[in-house]
């Protein structure tokens, strides 16, 4: 497998079954941050953006599929993006999926630009929930 990392260093390692990557921290990685991507082959792609990357979202773009991942961690927003409850959503060109990893099954609104969607997890057992934009 190739990795790339952020600062466009490239290492390939290949074995039989697994890569183990690991990633020196420091002596007091404290407040320090990083960002990685797996990809399922060896070619290295250029279309995901990091978005954010802080305590409260980690969210990216995949521009060639023109879709977003967003993971927020409590109530916040991210870029058009807010949300009143920890979640993780993806978007594309004419879908939103949305799932709630507490498993509470909470009510959580999901603002988009200037379209509010409501997503009732109440019931689902942990289940994504799936609709048109």
């Amino acid at each position: 497998c190739t990795i790339k990392f952020i600062n466009d260093t490239k290492y390939v390692v290949k074995n039989d079954d697994f890569t183990i990557i690991t990633v020196e921290h420091g002596k007091n990685p404290c407040g320090e941050k990083y960002a990685y991507i797996v990809y399922p082959s060896e070619e290295i792609n250029n279309n995901i953006e990091i978005i954010e990357n802080s305590s409260t979202v980690q969210a990216v773009k995949n521009n060639k599929l023109d879709m977003a991942q967003f993971v927020f961690w409590g109530a916040g927003q991210c870029k058009n993006v807010s949300v009143s409850e920890s979640c993780i959503i993806i978007i594309s060109r004419d879908r939103i999926a949305a799932c709630d990893p507490t498993h509470k099954n909470r009510i959580i609104s999901i603002k988009i630009g200037e379209k509010d969607y409501e997503f009732d997890f109440r019931g689902t057992n942990g289940k994504t929930i799936e609709r048109d934009k």
